[in-house]
């Protein structure tokens, strides 16, 4: 033993130790680290906080978040009430177009939903977000959110009528009305700055490598520790990330922090392919786990429950999260990675996917491809989507079907059901389902597997 009664243990058990905290930090901080890749990609195209992010061009792959939507037109809402206090955050009403969205803390905690399914219903609202622990006299007129972060964000999501220049044009105007500002400004008048992200390179793809720790460094130092989390203080210093203290890993912790980052990564692939399918008659699956669902709707305050594994999976390859949906599911995702045979879904290949007719939706409909390994947009592709609202689909007249064709060229006929992919890399689909009906749930109506050609 040495002076202080710690235990001098033999490298190899301390080197395992390190590896095994440093495994366990990356499952654990994997919802903060994502929102930092989002929130570096805004600084990198020149925003900063309490700014607001969109872009004009849904479906752009310079957009390089973790499985967005390609049809809608969205926003992302950037906020640190520890630099301005408590922050206004006015979604106006919805009128014609459907609005999704929540608000979030940096660890994409939801604090409330928002728009057409949200707490306004559609009818807008002036959502008030506070700092932590903040003891001010609140003012009437405003839905209250206390956050126990300072910095958070909120993802907005407008749904255009359909993908003609017009209502995307319409879409944009509306997310324009979007305003945040201090609370305080509202003597002196409430300017929001918005940013336009189209065309620019917004690369937020979660990277397992050194950088994933210095994602978890920032948050750590810029966030107060959360009750529920204070288990990894200790555990967060033995692999050099301390509160008020540099992360500056030497040669041989790198070495072993490397090696941990990388064995998560490929845990939390194996969990994402080990998804029970949807359906009996094909491999679609819904990626995420009921308690993780649960664990939103009551912000993690469940005694007997922390499912770090499955909130882990979830931020592994998407971004965001629910508050209210428990109570009426109003979208709905399914996820593909293989062919009706078990096969890697291959950019090389050439696919086509059958709709049944009549999709069970009163919104709409879409399918989008993305690159396998990052779990974001196809780099270099034209478009990743094909939805309800392409004005050019064509639906087989005879019995309604609509056949959708995946490859890295058009098929000979119906180039407007195609979807590009790459040559030589896999890929994978989102099937999104917009105002989802029984049949879908009751699974009535079958999304069947994609068929080689």
């Amino acid at each position: 033993m040495t002076s202080n009664n710690q235990v001098d243990f033999p490298y190899e058990i301390s080197e395992k130790i390190i590896y095994s905290r440093a495994l366990q930090s990356v499952v654990w901080g994997i919802p903060a680290v994502n929102y930092d890749r989002i929130y570096q990609a805004f600084l990198s195209v020149g925003g900063s906080n309490n700014q607001i992010a969109y872009s004009t061009k849904p479906g752009n792959w310079k957009n390089q978040l973790l499985t967005p939507n390609a049809d809608a037109v969205f926003a992302l809402v950037f906020f640190d009430t520890m630099i301005s206090g408590p922050l206004v955050l006015e979604i106006p009403q919805a009128a014609e177009f459907t609005i999704l969205g929540t608000i979030m803390t940096c660890w994409q905690l939801p604090l409330e939903d928002v728009g057409t399914d949200g707490a306004d219903q559609g009818n807008g609202s002036h959502y008030l977000i506070l700092p932590p622990n903040y003891k001010d006299t609140v003012p009437t007129g405003y839905t209250v959110l206390s956050s126990p972060n300072s910095q958070g964000y909120a993802l907005l999501r407008c749904m255009p009528k359909s993908d003609k220049d017009i209502d995307l044009a319409r879409a944009i105007i509306y997310m324009e009305q979007i305003k945040l500002y201090p609370l305080a400004n509202l003597e002196v008048g409430n300017s929001t700055s918005y940013i336009d992200i189209t065309d620019k390179n917004f690369d937020a793809v979660i990277k397992y490598d050194i950088s994933f720790f210095e994602s978890l460094h920032r948050i750590v130092q810029e966030e107060p520790w959360l009750e529920r989390d204070m288990l990894m203080v200790d555990i967060l210093k033995e692999i050099g990330i301390e509160k008020d203290k540099p992360f500056t890993p030497d040669v041989k912790k790198r070495k072993i922090l490397l090696e941990a980052v990388s064995d998560a990564k490929e845990y939390l692939d194996k969990r994402y392919e080990g998804y029970k399918a949807f359906y009996k008659s094909s491999k679609w699956f819904f990626p995420a786990d009921p308690s993780l669902l649960n664990s939103w709707f009551s912000g993690f305050k469940e005694n007997d429950i922390y499912p770090i594994d499955a909130r882990a999976a979830a931020y592994y390859w998407g971004f965001g999260s629910l508050k209210r949906t428990k109570s009426t599911i109003s979208q709905f995702y399914l996820f593909l990675i293989c062919d009706r045979y078990g096969n890697k879904l291959d950019g090389s290949q050439r696919y086509k996917l059958t709709l049944p007719a009549d999709v069970p939706v009163n919104k709409y409909w879409s399918v989008t491809a993305y690159n396998r390994s990052t779990h974001s947009y196809i780099k270099g592709v034209a478009y990743s989507s094909r939805s309800s609202l392409s004005q050019d689909l064509r639906i087989n007249k005879n019995d309604g079907t609509i056949t959708i064709f995946f490859g890295p060229e058009p098929p000979d006929e119906l180039h407007s059901n195609w979807i590009p992919v790459r040559a030589n890399e896999n890929f994978e689909l989102v099937f999104r389902f917009y105002g989802v009906e029984k049949p879908i749930l009751e699974k009535k109506w079958i999304l069947p597997d994609v068929e080689s050609l």
